[in-house]
C-alpha cells in the first residue's frame, strides 16, 4: 500500500474537515469530511480555489484570513459560522498554519476545521442560565451572604446594603455572626453550629442594621462552593412585613368581640384565645393555652363532641354549625361555629369563631311561648263567643 494512499485513508478516517492549499490558494488535497462541507467531490475540488467553491463573501474571508496567517508565519486560529449545502448551519473552529518542505520553505497552507457547534450552544445556555441566576440573586428581596469558611464576606446581594446599610467592604471587616446584636451573636453561633451539623433548619434571630435596629428575620446556612473555594451559603427571608401582619391579625383577635381561639391540627390543641372567649367561657388564658379542645368540656353531647373532633382534626372550612357548648361555670350557651385553616410558614393552624346565639334563642323561645299564648286566648275567647246565651 502507497503512502499517498495511507495517508488519505488517515485523512478521511478524521472527522475534522481537513484541507491544504498552494500559495496561489489552489486546493491540493481535502478529506472527505471537508468535501461533505463543500458539496462536491475530493477530485472535484483539487486544483480549485475558494472563488470557485464558496460565495464570493465567504471565500473573500477565507482568502484574507489565509493571508494575514501567511505574512505572520504563525499558525492562527479562528472560528466562523458556515453553511452546508443542506442549509445545516455550524460552527467551526479552524486552525490554518504555513505547510513547509523540509528546508522550512512555506509551500502553502494546511488547515483544521472542527465543528463545535454544539459546544457553543451549551456555553450560550450556560451564559443565559447564569444572566437569569445573577438576574434573581441581584434582584430578590432576601438577603444572600456568600462567606468563606471563616465566615469572612465574599459576596452579598443588594438587598443585604438596602436593609442593612451595609457594603461589602463593611462585612469584610466583620464576621458573619457580626450581623445579629451583640447581646444574641453567642446564640447564634451556637444554632449556626447545629444548621450546619444537620441538627436544625433555621436561625430565628434578628439581625441588626448598621444604626442598631432589627429586622426580623429567618436565616438558612448551608456549605458550598465558590470560585472552587470551600464557603457558607446564607439566605436571610425578611419577616418584617409577616411580623407587621401578625401584629395586626393579634390587634384585630383580641379585639373581636366574637369568641375566637386557634387549634393545631389535626390535635385539636389550643395555641391562642382571645380576650372574648375568656369573658364568654370563663376560662383564663393560662388555663385554656395548651389543652385540647376536648378536655375542656366544652361540648354537651357525645354527638357534637364527635363533630368537634372531626372538624378540629381536619382542613375543611365549618360554616354556620350550629350546637350547644358549656362554659366553665356550666351555663349552656347556644352557638353558631364557624372556621378556616391559617397558613403560616411553619405548619396550618385552625381559627375557629363562635357567634353567641343563646340571646337570640331565648328572644325566640319567649316569642314564640307568646304567640302560643295568644293562639290559646284566642281559641278561648271564640270558643266562649260562640257559647249560646
Amino acid at each position: 500500500m502507497g503512502k499517498e494512499r495511507v495517508f488519505n485513508q488517515v485523512l478521511d478516517s478524521i472527522p475534522d474537515l481537513v484541507f491544504y492549499k498552494d500559495l496561489q490558494g489552489v486546493y491540493q488535497g481535502c478529506n472527505r469530511a471537508f468535501a461533505a462541507f463543500v458539496g462536491r467531490d475530493i477530485l472535484d475540488i483539487v486544483g480549485k480555489t475558494d472563488h470557485d467553491l464558496f460565495p464570493s463573501d465567504l471565500a473573500q474571508s477565507f482568502v484574507s484570513f489565509d493571508q494575514a496567517m501567511l505574512v505572520s508565519g504563525d499558525p492562527r486560529y479562528n472560528q466562523e459560522w458556515a453553511t452546508y449545502p443542506d442549509g445545516r448551519r455550524v460552527l467551526f473552529d479552524t486552525l490554518k498554519a504555513p505547510m513547509r518542505d523540509r528546508e522550512g520553505q512555506v509551500l502553502g497552507t494546511m488547515g483544521i476545521a472542527r465543528d463545535i457547534t454544539s459546544q457553543e450552544l451549551v456555553k450560550q445556555e450556560l451564559k443565559t442560565t447564569l444572566a437569569n441566576f445573577s438576574m434573581f440573586i441581584e434582584t430578590i428581596d432576601d438577603m444572600i451572604f456568600i462567606t468563606d469558611l471563616n465566615g469572612r464576606a465574599l459576596y452579598i446581594n443588594p438587598a443585604v446594603t438596602t436593609k442593612l446599610d451595609l457594603s461589602l467592604a463593611d462585612l469584610q471587616d466583620m464576621h458573619l455572626l457580626d450581623i445579629h446584636p451583640p447581646e444574641l451573636r453567642e446564640a447564634a453561633e451556637q444554632i449556626f453550629a447545629e444548621m450546619l451539623a444537620g441538627q436544625t433548619e433555621v436561625c430565628p434571630l434578628p439581625l441588626a442594621r448598621k444604626d442598631g435596629t432589627r429586622i426580623p428575620v429567618e436565616t438558612r446556612v448551608w456549605m458550598g462552593r465558590w470560585d472552587n473555594h470551600d464557603c457558607l451559603f446564607g439566605i436571610c427571608k425578611d419577616l418584617s412585613g409577616e411580623q407587621e401582619a401578625l401584629q395586626r391579625f393579634n390587634k384585630i383577635f383580641q379585639v373581636n368581640p366574637t369568641p375566637m381561639m386557634i387549634t393545631t391540627i389535626p390535635e385539636g390543641r389550643i395555641l391562642d384565645v382571645n380576650n372574648a372567649f375568656i369573658a364568654t367561657f370563663g376560662y383564663r388564658r393560662l388555663e385554656a393555652i395548651g389543652c385540647l379542645v376536648s378536655e375542656l368540656y366544652f361540648f354537651t353531647t357525645a354527638e357534637d363532641a364527635a363533630e368537634a373532633q372531626m372538624y378540629l382534626s381536619s382542613t375543611e372550612p365549618l360554616v354556620q354549625y350550629e350546637m350547644s357548648v358549656r362554659t366553665r361555670a356550666g351555663q349552656i350557651l347556644v352557638g353558631q361555629i364557624s372556621g378556616e385553616v391559617v397558613k403560616t410558614q411553619s405548619e396550618d393552624l385552625r381559627l375557629t369563631v363562635m357567634n353567641d346565639l343563646t340571646a337570640i334563642k331565648k328572644a325566640e323561645e319567649s316569642l314564640l311561648y307568646q304567640a302560643q299564648f295568644h293562639n290559646m286566648l284566642m281559641k278561648i275567647a271564640t270558643e266562649y263567643i260562640n257559647v249560646p246565651l
